[in-house]
């Protein structure tokens, strides 16, 4: 992009403060300024590329729990089947909830030992389950299995309603399914050293 003279830069900025700060259009700045409203767009373009303009959208606050509490005791109802994962976000909503109607709950990963923090997978899926006045389904396991014949012998698929081999959460008609907080199979090695276990 060709660099700006001094009139050009003057009336680039005072396009974007009107646009982007005192939300006018395009249109109104156009007739405003006297210029078309193309060029008024070209000019909205050229402050961005050149930095006179940055836009940034950032995160506000944190994860409102009891809000996510209130919205997934909104949406279960007594034909779901709650999928829980290990995370901390999950166990904070999972403290958060009042009460849930009855359902089973089901444990989606296996158990990780942090030094600082005190909850595992097991411990989501009960409190849920407790909440629920349902039933659980836990298994032992690491969250993380180092070697190819842990991975393989997973109890995991167990737990779910199936033998060894994919797990599939018990479906019946007219049950609806609901996991919360992740979805699929992490493995934490890089490309090249898996199969090596």
């Amino acid at each position: 992009m060709a660099e700006l003279g001094p009139a050009e830069l003057v009336l680039t900025a005072a396009v974007a403060r009107r646009h982007y700060l005192h939300h006018r259009s395009k249109v109104e700045i156009a007739e405003e300024l006297g210029i078309s409203r193309f060029k008024v767009a070209r000019m909205l373009d050229a402050a961005r590329e050149m930095g006179l303009v940055r836009i940034e959208i950032v995160r506000q606050g944190t994860l409102d729990l009891d809000l996510s509490a209130h919205l997934l005791q909104e949406v279960v109802t007594a034909r779901d089947v709650i999928g829980l994962p290990w995370s901390r976000t999950v166990h904070a909503v999972v403290g958060a909830l009042e009460s849930l109607p009855p359902v089973e709950v089901v444990q989606l990963t296996g158990a990780i030992v942090l030094p600082d923090f005190d909850s595992s997978a097991v411990d989501i899926v009960r409190r849920a389950s407790r909440l629920a006045d349902g039933t659980s389904r836990v298994f032992y396991a690491p969250f993380v299995a180092r070697r190819r014949r842990q991975r393989r012998g997973a109890a995991a698929p167990a737990a779910c309603g199936g033998g060894p081999g994919p797990g599939v959460i018990g479906h019946d008609r007219g049950r609806r399914d609901r996991g919360v907080g992740a979805r699929g199979v992490h493995d934490p090695r890089p490309p090249r050293g898996r199969g090596a276990g």
